[in-house]
């Protein structure tokens, strides 16, 4: 056999050769093939030709590092994940290139791993998309585009009331009766069963419970049985339908979303809370995730009540000022005393056996809000992080107060 690339004879060998030795892509391949007894040889023939495509490079898979950036802290980098292969053998190069909400970036970016593979924190804004856009050359054929993107967030933000709130990350956990908050046989036939609830949104949680002086700030009236304890305590005597139109107020004040549908003096909540980008109360189930912070105590921050909480056995029969005891392991402050804590939800006491695994909302409809937390009338149990109850949503109650929630990506 002898083989010919581009008419000239590179090779006499068998009936195959190596390619990758003889002939290069774009070159007329063929062979001519000699018989012979050992003795004689017979008449020559020539095969047609075939000229050698060249193989594309295959697709990589890439990724941003970090997945859940700080705005203006943490550098974007786009990674190769898995490289891009190519047949041929030929040398590949990536071509990155960056949008920011779909309009290509015009900033300037510096290279880590690859070319122009990387932003700077300091460029990044919270709540702008950023998308990684990559292709694979090997000279002659690209890739298709592949694609990726992450929203910076920043780990806390202060609203327009003056309140600070602070970032919680998406994740799962034990939602109920755990074996923690059971131990002292004081669960709720309502706590059960424990059942694992993934949270898939970041959101913001308020440092504290809304203060008598964020919500002057707002309403301009200051609602509270304990104003005497001045604006630094918490904001007491708010039915829901009050705390929904301070949060619409608020979101107002901010260039947000309302997230609360409010018609002369009554709100309801016509959307899901986890695509409004607005101010709102929490889910009962981002409540109790902000509440235990990864933790198994029983109360929020620790396993002794009088360390985190008023309640009362330490409260005097009055409030207290946000932010006198110990915050949990996320920083929040009072999330277990001191006032009760409207949440989103309906109250159902049967809810947990049918509750969706993944970003639940509580029932679509009730007469009772969930109300969270405990407060200064409550005994230790009554502060527990999965402790649960319903309230009137138009009653009033000097124990009554709330904490603001704000999704960070919707």
């Amino acid at each position: 056999y002898a083989w010919y690339v581009a008419n000239a004879l590179v090779a006499e060998t068998s009936s195959a050769i190596n390619c990758t030795t003889y002939c290069d892509k774009g070159q007329a391949v063929y062979v001519v093939a000699t018989p012979s007894d050992g003795t004689d040889t017979g008449t020559a023939v020539a095969s047609s030709s075939v000229t050698l495509l060249n193989s594309a490079p295959t697709t990589p898979t890439i990724s941003i590092d970090p997945t859940a950036p700080e705005a203006g802290i943490d550098d974007l980098i786009c990674l190769i994940d898995t490289a891009s292969t190519d047949d041929d053998g030929d040398t590949i190069t990536y071509t990155i290139s960056w949008t920011s909400d779909y309009v290509a970036w015009t900033g300037s970016t510096y290279t880590t791993y690859e070319t122009d593979d990387t932003l700077s924190g300091t460029d990044m804004e919270a709540g702008v998309r950023y998308e990684c856009v990559v292709s694979a050359s090997d000279g002659s054929v690209s890739t298709s585009n592949v694609r990726v993107d992450v929203t910076p967030t920043t780990a806390s933000i202060t609203h327009s009331g003056g309140g600070d709130m602070l970032l919680i990350s998406a994740g799962s956990f034990d939602m109920g009766c755990t074996t923690a908050q059971q131990a002292d046989g004081n669960c709720g036939t309502d706590e059960s069963p424990v059942h694992t609830v993934t949270l898939t949104h970041d959101f913001y949680m308020g440092e504290t419970e809304v203060t008598q002086a964020e919500y002057i700030a707002i309403m301009g009236t200051n609602p509270s049985y304990y104003s005497s304890c001045g604006t630094g305590c918490p904001v007491d005597y708010v039915t829901w339908h009050d705390v929904a139109e301070y949060a619409n107020a608020l979101s107002v004040a901010d260039g947000l979303t309302e997230c609360f549908t409010y018609t002369s003096g009554s709100c309801t909540t016509p959307n899901s809370p986890y695509t409004c980008d607005g101010y709102r109360l929490p889910t009962e189930a981002e409540w109790e995730y902000a509440a235990r912070a990864g933790t198994g105590y029983v109360y929020a921050g620790s396993d002794t009540v009088g360390d985190v909480a008023w309640y009362n056995s330490n409260a005097s029969s009055k409030t207290h000022p946000v932010a006198q005891k110990l915050p949990n392991d996320w920083g929040l402050y009072d999330m277990s005393g001191n006032v009760y804590e409207w949440t989103w939800d309906w109250y159902d006491s049967s809810y947990y056996s049918s509750s969706p695994s993944s970003d639940p909302e509580g029932p679509t409809s009730g007469s009772y809000p969930v109300v969270r937390g405990g407060s200064i009338r409550s005994g230790a149990s009554g502060t527990r992080v999965a402790v649960r109850h319903g309230d009137h949503p138009s009653g009033r109650d000097r124990y009554m107060g709330f904490r603001l929630s704000r999704t960070a990506n919707p």
